[in-house]
């Protein structure tokens, strides 16, 4: 390999019970990549992804 570029990537999940039947959870991906072709910005090379989701919880 010549190691001219550079690819990471990292993903944060945070799970949080709101109360007894309730839930969410709000996940993060964040991927430098920078041998994509650039836009304009301060995050020429940075790629996002979010996620928000409530779940209902319940056990018989």
């Amino acid at each position: 390999t010549s190691y001219k570029t550079v690819e990471a990537e990292w993903e944060n999940t945070l799970d949080m019970a709101l109360t007894r039947y309730f839930s969410t959870r709000f996940n993060l991906n964040l991927r430098y990549d920078d041998a994509v072709l650039p836009y304009p910005g301060w995050h020429r090379y940075l790629q996002y992804n979010e996620l928000l989701s409530f779940g209902f919880n319940y056990r018989l």
